[in-house]
């Protein structure tokens, strides 16, 4: 009988299942094999067979009719004149009866009997010829090789194939010219003997299906397959009870092994220590816990008294204690006792006996509880020490027990205006807790007595018997005192501490708005330089459409609009960008009266026509320091902000007037008004009271940092229900400085025709720039990157003046500049920048003679300095 091995059947029945369903397939697998080899090698040799036998019987129907000069049919549709056998005299005749016949050759004949054998049968034959005289017998593919291999001397060739998705045997044979065949042939140029073509054969590879509708093939691979699934069956039920059989009785030494180690780990590994003692009282058998505890070696113990180490009974006393437990009576089976160790120290132990048999052995278990007796007499002087500690400390402590004190010290009655701790004994603690903290001291007092874990600090105030309110850190902790857990309670006094601490908020929640304004700036100066790069090529364009559409007034005005959005567009960017600086970079001059006007003339052609203007500006009104652009941008914000507050309409009030050194702008309205909680918040970055979409949150942000820029100042008053009123204040400039005004296009002069190379990695700004300059007089070639902007200098590239971009991928403007100096020490380079940061402060006072142009920019912008630039070279500047 064969033996299952023990490595299968320990892990699982799957396993050895599997092993031997993998033997047993292998086994049938090769069976099925074999099968199928006979199986296909009979089914190809009865097709071969019954395509020879089809070729012969063709070959014979063909030599029968070809001996006779061909067979006589009648004429009709299905067999017309042979129009290959035209030059025969006797093709068609008619009988004496008159009925009409046509002469069949051999190869028209058997042509007709494969169509009929095909469609009756399932043969397919076909005669065919390397020179077929009609065109249906010309040969396929497969049969042109076989009758090339006629020509190379075979007189057969087969092969299996698959057509339709199942295989056929395709069988050719060769036949011969013989003299019969040369009626029709002869002109051909055949004589007898020669391969004149072929008969091909094709037949299915397989038997038909049988009475189960199956094929023979089939049926034998259902066979294997019903033997296979037996098979396993019998291997699954064998296994099954072999497997179950030797794995209950591995259990059962299994369950053995472990009861045997766990005993054995017991009585070595146990941290308690163990003995076993016979009858008599003497150990019998010691672990090493023991020995390492009492510091005897096992050989030492073993067969010696208990007394040897006993230190608290007598030996009589010890005899009497055993013999009691060896005769069950009712005696303590868990005591305390001592032991001598070697070295003469005294163990404080705990000792567990119980009786093993009727033998009367016993086994105890001593547990060293030596530092639990020393733990419990320190805990004794800790408590001593405690209680003068709590006492005399300078912190105000307090325990409390179900909502009253219960010891409080000296610092404790002192803060609360106590003459002594027994001022507070016994008193409820929640009368000394400001109203408004007791329900959360309340709550923190329920989850320390749940929890018993230590509190978080908390402030809070305290009153004091006086009514005096006290600013405390208290920190609770739970104790377990006789009586049941209580809390003690440590409280600092935090009043001064909290007066500094207020103002050290102020003065940081400042610092922190600040830096928020900051950060804002440094972001908007990442998006800075690609905004004002669409932006400069709308300014641009609109700018020298404008030249170019001198004498039409509408369209003049038209692109008037469109350089006007645009140059608020340009404002809106330097006005985040503005967030980065701390001052301002185009500061002049300007008439704050003049600023309103044409802002107000943008608002009032603009907007609907539901709000009214109130606008009284104080006539000769001090000029002041700033930047027109960056100031038109926070008075547009602030009227803006007042349409939404406004949405059913209302009335928009501006007013301007001096106030001592101070020129005061106020823009109100008669909206909704800012809730007081709000109003502390509404100058942070990206804080809006409007509804999502509206509003961005940096409109009075930005109002905020450009005061601050002009060394100003920002007052918010608001009403719910009433309106807002916002006032900007800025210092009045000197009496006599010239105001900002623009410079129209049309009477600056022109300048010098100059030939310059613009480099810029920006399409829209080589596309738009370029068209400027030539309007301007100039010549202008192009690059797209410094690398190129240096190769063509370095080739000869005439030119007066690099316009140069400041950030651009690859060699940047900071490091192109360096290298076209170096190439032309000479030439004149302006750099233009979306965002003039510190970087390009830095690069630029580091080569004076580099000017720089902020993106966007106007024709007349850049006139201006292209007309300075040829002015510095005429005077030798």
């Amino acid at each position: 009988m064969f033996k299952v091995p023990t490595s299968l059947i320990r892990p699982s029945m799957p396993r050895t299942f599997l092993f031997l369903l993998g033997i047993w397939s292998v086994i049938v697998g090769c069976i099925l094999g074999v099968v199928l080899y006979f199986s296909t090698r009979e089914e190809r040799e009865i097709a071969l067979n019954r395509a020879m036998d089809s070729y012969h019987k063709d070959l014979a129907y063909r030599r029968w009719a070809s001996e006779r000069g061909g067979v006589y049919v009648p004429l009709n549709g299905k067999t017309p004149p042979n129009p290959h056998l035209s030059h025969r005299p006797d093709r068609d005749i008619t009988t004496s009866q008159g009925k009409a016949l046509t002469l069949v050759n051999p190869a028209y004949m058997t042509r007709m009997v494969h169509e009929l054998g095909a469609d009756a049968y399932g043969l397919q034959g076909h005669i065919t010829s390397l020179h077929p005289i009609r065109p249906e017998n010309a040969p396929d593919a497969w049969e042109r090789r076989a009758l090339e291999s006629f020509e190379r001397g075979a007189r057969n060739y087969s092969e299996v194939l698959r057509e339709n998705g199942r295989p056929v045997l395709r069988y050719m044979g060769a036949f011969l010219v013989d003299s019969s065949c040369l009626a029709c042939h002869a002109q051909q140029g055949y004589k007898v003997g020669d391969v004149r073509g072929g008969i091909s054969v094709t037949v299915p590879v397989g038997s038909g299906p049988s009475a189960l509708g199956l094929s023979h093939k089939a049926i034998s691979l259902l066979a294997v397959a019903s033997f296979w699934l037996m098979g396993a069956g019998a291997i699954f039920v064998w296994v099954r009870r072999i497997v179950r059989s030797a794995q209950v009785q591995q259990r059962m030494v299994e369950e053995l092994k472990e009861r045997s180690q766990r005993f054995e780990a017991i009585r070595a590994t146990t941290p308690d220590s163990l003995w076993f003692l016979d009858r008599e009282g003497l150990i019998q058998w010691v672990n090493e816990t023991y020995c390492r505890l009492s510091g005897y070696d096992r050989e030492e113990l073993l067969g010696q008294p208990i007394s040897l180490v006993e230190a608290q009974e007598t030996p009589d006393e010890v005899a009497h204690h055993f013999a009691d437990i060896q005769q069950g009576r009712d005696v303590e089976h868990r005591f305390r006792t001592q032991h001598r160790a070697k070295d003469g120290r005294i163990l404080d132990l705990e000792v567990t006996t119980s009786l093993l048999s009727s033998k009367g052995e016993v086994v105890s278990f001593l547990r060293d509880i030596t530092q639990e007796v020393q733990a419990s007499r320190q805990i004794r002087e800790s408590e001593a020490r405690f209680r003068q500690l709590f006492e005399s400390s300078p912190a105000p402590m307090f325990i409390h027990r179900e909502g009253r004190i219960l010891h409080a010290n000296l610092a404790m009655a002192r803060l609360l205006e106590a003459e002594d701790p027994g001022g507070i004994l016994n008193r409820e603690v929640m009368p000394f807790i400001h109203p408004d903290f007791q329900a959360v001291v309340g709550e923190r007092a329920r989850a320390l007595h749940e929890s018993n874990l230590p509190a978080q600090p908390m402030a809070m105030t305290l009153l004091t018997l006086k009514g005096r309110e006290v600013w405390v850190e208290a920190q609770s902790v739970s104790l377990d005192l006789p009586g049941g857990l209580a809390g003690l309670v440590f409280a600092q006094d935090l009043t001064e501490r909290r007066r500094a601490e207020d103002e050290r908020l102020k003065l940081e929640t400042e610092i922190q708005h600040a830096q928020k304004l900051d950060s804002l700036g440094s972001l908007a100066g990442g998006i800075a330089h690609d905004m004002n790069n669409v932006l400069a090529a709308i300014l641009g364009m609109s700018s020298l459409l404008q030249a170019k559409a001198q004498g039409d007034d509408a369209l003049a005005r038209s692109l008037q609009t469109i350089e006007k959005a645009a140059g608020r567009g340009r404002d809106l960017v330097k006005g985040l960008t503005d967030f980065a600086r701390k001052g301002l970079q185009e500061a002049r001059i300007m008439d704050l009266n003049a600023m309103v006007r044409e802002e107000l003339d943008l608002l009032v052609r603009t907007s609907r026509q539901r709000f009214i203007f109130d606008v009284q500006l104080e006539d000769d009104l001090p000029p002041i320091m700033g930047e027109p652009s960056t100031l038109g941008s926070a008075f547009m914000n602030l009227c803006v902000n007042a349409f939404d507050a406004m949405p059913r309409g209302g009335t928009l009030q501006v007013r301007t007037r001096r106030q001592g050194a101070q020129v005061i702008l106020v823009v109100a309205d008669t909206g909704q008004g800012i809730p007081a909680e709000v109003l502390p918040r509404v100058t942070e970055p990206f804080f809006t009271t409007k509804p999502t979409g509206r509003g961005t949150g940096l409109g009075l942000a930005m109002v905020y940092g450009t005061m601050k820029a002009h060394g100003g100042a920002l007052d918010i008053q608001s009403e719910v229900g009433k309106g807002t009123r916002i006032s900007l204040s800025f210092p009045a400039a000197e009496k006599g400085a010239e105001t900002a005004g623009a410079k129209p296009v049309a009477s600056a002069p022109q300048a010098a025709s100059l030939r310059i190379l613009v480099v810029d990695d920006d399409a829209l700004i080589r596309s738009i720039l370029p068209a400027m300059l030539e309007q301007l007089g100039h010549q202008v070639e192009t690059a797209s990157s410094g690398l190129e902007a240096l190769r063509r200098l370095d080739a000869g590239l005439p030119a007066d003046l690099v316009i140069l971009d400041h950030n651009m991928p690859g060699l940047s403007g900071a490091e192109t500049l360096p290298r076209i100096l170096q190439l032309r020490p000479g030439l004149r380079v302006l750099v233009t920048t979306g965002f003039l940061d510190n970087e390009l402060k830095l690069l630029l006072a580091g080569f004076p003679a580099v000017l720089a142009l902020q993106k966007p920019f106007t024709l007349a912008e850049l006139r201006q300095l292209l007309e300075g630039l040829t002015g510095q070279d005429e005077t030798g500047n």
